[in-house]
């Protein structure tokens, strides 16, 4: 996706994060994030954006990386424990 615009790339791009990514340009100060893309089906992104270009440069680069798998990974993980958490306290109160 090298030089292509993130509305190329995804048309309905949440402009929030548009904003956010030319307000990087203007001022020139990085922006780190981790969050969801619903034009991308709801899919996990940590981003760090900074200016490209030398002084009087308006352009800002993105980089991204798709940790989907991880976070779905994760929130089973957290599901099973809590699920035993309460199947431990289920048994212990049967068993007194």
């Amino acid at each position: 996706m090298l030089g292509k615009s993130i509305k190329k790339v995804v048309t309905d791009f949440e402009q929030l994060r548009l904003d956010e990514y030319g307000n990087v340009a203007k001022t020139e100060k990085p922006v780190r994030r981790e969050h969801v893309v619903a034009g991308l089906c709801d899919q996990w992104f940590p981003t760090s954006a900074f200016r490209l270009g030398g002084p009087g440069s308006r352009n800002a680069a993105v980089l991204f990386e798709n940790i989907t798998d991880y976070k779905e990974s994760e929130r089973l993980t957290e599901w099973r424990h809590a699920r035993a958490g309460a199947i431990g306290c289920e048994s212990a109160r049967h068993s007194t």
